[in-house]
């Protein structure tokens, strides 16, 4: 059994999947074992239901985000991030999301850089790529990535924990599709990137 918890330090930050980066058939997370949300956990506007849904850290990441009044919806790009409360759970400040995977979660050497963990939030890189209308800018620039930290820890017993060091839902924003050039595009790619 491998057990991961994440404890937010950041107001709605936001865990869409942790997961390991072996080579099993199944690497994602197969099972919520205490989710207890913490306090500013806030709702997807245009439905109003709250981030609040544990079930959404399990599984493969979001590739397709759906359209949003103000959002484009489609391809999950570092532009256009899973923002929809059936994407997306928030755990809030203080609080806890814990998961369980069916495979073992192991430190790989042959895992590319010598990432053995992945956190997939909802990160984005903002700045001008919006005109007044809502309309893509593509002169637009990049001014930043907008990300919610959290602390990661592991446990291969689900009782004894060990912080991991790093970043969660840092500076690398999920990309759904390996052969798309367009950062909102509308439908999916043809290639699936490899998580």
């Amino acid at each position: 059994m491998s057990c991961i918890k994440s404890v937010s330090g950041a107001v709605a930050a936001s865990l869409v999947l942790i997961t390991a980066s072996v080579a099993d058939a199944d690497p994602w997370a197969d099972h919520v074992v205490n989710y207890t949300p913490g306090t500013g956990i806030t709702n997807d506007w245009p439905t109003m239901v709250p981030f609040n849904n544990p079930q959404t850290a399990l599984g493969s990441p979001t590739r397709l985000t759906s359209p949003h009044p103000v959002g484009t919806g489609g391809a999950v790009t570092p532009l256009n991030a899973p923002f929809r409360a059936d994407e997306i759970v928030s755990i809030g400040r203080g609080g806890v999301l814990e998961i369980r995977f069916d495979e073992p979660v192991t430190n790989h050497a042959a895992n590319p850089f010598g990432i053995d963990l992945l956190i997939f939030g909802n990160a984005f890189f903002a700045g001008s790529f919006f005109n007044p209308d809502f309309s893509f800018n593509p002169a637009g620039t990049a001014a930043g990535v907008a990300a919610e930290g959290g602390a990661i820890e592991v446990s291969a017993d689900g009782v004894n924990y060990v912080a991991v060091s790093g970043a969660a839902d840092g500076l690398f924003p999920t990309n759904g599709f390996a052969d798309l050039t367009d950062p909102f595009a509308p439908a999916a790619g043809a290639v699936p990137s490899n998580f």
